[in-house]
């Protein structure tokens, strides 16, 4: 999500908060209640943020360059490396860190 649609949206949000809490009578708990009221939308507006993110991360990861060429990689590692052939068949191999080859810097 762009900045703007970010502002745009945490806009719009902070504003039914708002209308939330004047809508609240006045009462012996009416602070509980906005207390109440702010802590929910907090952490609403928080996972749907961080949700957010991360739908907007994950996206631009799976489109880059470098993601492709990696899974061209390891597509053709898996095709010729006999271990994890043997792993994906069900048996039981220990694979060691020093079994995967150095990939060289892009």
């Amino acid at each position: 999500m762009s900045s703007p649609q970010m502002r745009k949206w945490v806009y719009h949000k902070a504003k039914q908060l708002l209308d939330e809490l004047d809508d609240v009578p006045l009462s012996d708990d009416s602070i509980d209640k906005k207390l109440a009221i702010l802590r929910s939308g907090l952490r609403e507006a928080s996972v749907e943020l961080f949700k957010r993110a991360a739908e907007s991360s994950t996206a631009e990861i799976l489109e880059s360059k470098e993601y492709q060429l990696l899974c061209k990689n390891a597509e053709r590692y898996v095709k010729t490396e006999p271990k994890v052939e043997a792993e994906a068949s069900g048996k039981d191999v220990k694979i060691e860190m020093s079994d995967f080859p150095k990939f060289r810097k892009i």
